[in-house]
């Protein structure tokens, strides 16, 4: 979970440019947050960025450096929406963004992009699922739930930078770090695959 990162809400056009921000609230120790807007009917994108959140696969805090997204695909004015934004998310926005760069409409293009997340993340629903914290200093006791599978899946990118920042003969949890790696894998997606490859753009976390 991360903890007082600003959490902002945008408007976005069948492009999914994003339009002036709607409100904007930040989130509590747990991560949790709520967000009042005004009358709106149409996509929206929530954006998380700042904050800290403990390095699981190193045991320190460290600031969100890059912007975790969510994407709803058609908001309606005074109802309410359940939104789990995390490093997943961001990966379906992306490859959203890339449909839609080729023609897909907004709400097609985001269920598209959710399916794929979907399966390949431990086939989860990662719209509403509130990932188990496994960070705990005192012993607990998880059933492999939906919610822990999701703790764990996020708690492999941790270890996935740890293992590359070592790799780069970088102190873990300094430049590399969930989130950075967590950033290129939304970069990686604005092309559409996973390979990588942001465009004709190698991606580089560390010297790797």
């Amino acid at each position: 979970p991360v903890q007082t990162a600003t959490v902002t809400a945008y408007p976005l056009d069948a492009r999914m440019n994003r339009g002036a921000a709607l409100a904007t609230a930040t989130t509590m120790p747990d991560g949790t947050f709520t967000i009042a807007l005004p009358p709106y009917n149409g996509a929206l994108e929530v954006v998380g960025f700042g904050g800290t959140y403990s390095e699981e696969a190193v045991g320190v805090p460290v600031q969100l450096t890059h912007e975790l997204s969510f994407v709803v695909p058609a908001l309606q004015s005074s109802t309410s929406v359940n939104a789990t934004v995390s490093p997943i998310s961001s990966i379906a926005r992306s490859l959203a963004l890339a449909a839609v760069a080729h023609g897909a409409p907004v709400s097609d293009a985001i269920a598209t992009a959710w399916t794929h997340v979907n399966s390949h993340f431990g086939a989860l629903d990662w719209r509403s699922v509130r990932p188990t914290s496994l960070t705990s200093s005192e012993p607990t006791n998880v059933t492999m739930s939906d919610a822990t599978k999701a703790g764990l899946i996020l708690a492999g990118i941790s270890q996935a930078a740890r293992t590359i920042a070592e790799a780069s003969g970088l102190s873990p949890g300094t430049s590399v770090t969930g989130g950075s790696l967590s950033g290129a894998g939304a970069d990686d997606a604005l092309d559409g695959t996973l390979d990588g490859q942001s465009g004709a753009f190698t991606l580089t976390q560390g010297k790797v």
